[in-house]
């Protein structure tokens, strides 16, 4: 069974405006913008089951939930409004 270490980021945006995500890459738009706050991060264990990451820092505004590979530098999320 392969484990590998993943590292998870919450950002929040309070204030969402169309332009805001006009561009190609909403996901690294949303990251660099300087109102956007890294509300937490941490580390989880990936294995050959499931596993539910419970977040407990989502506020009211544009949520990014991102996974990390830090090794691969492959990274997967999703937007949670």
């Amino acid at each position: 069974m392969l484990v590998k270490k993943l590292k998870y980021r919450v950002y929040n945006k309070q204030n969402n405006w169309w332009y805001d995500y006009y561009e190609d890459d909403e996901k690294n738009h949303l990251k660099k913008n300087m109102e956007t706050t890294l509300l937490e991060e941490g580390e989880i264990t990936s294995a050959s089951d499931a596993e539910i990451l419970k977040v407990s820092s989502l506020a009211d505004g544009v949520n990014f939930i991102e996974i990390e590979d830090e090794e691969t530098g492959h990274s997967s999320g999703v937007f949670r409004i």
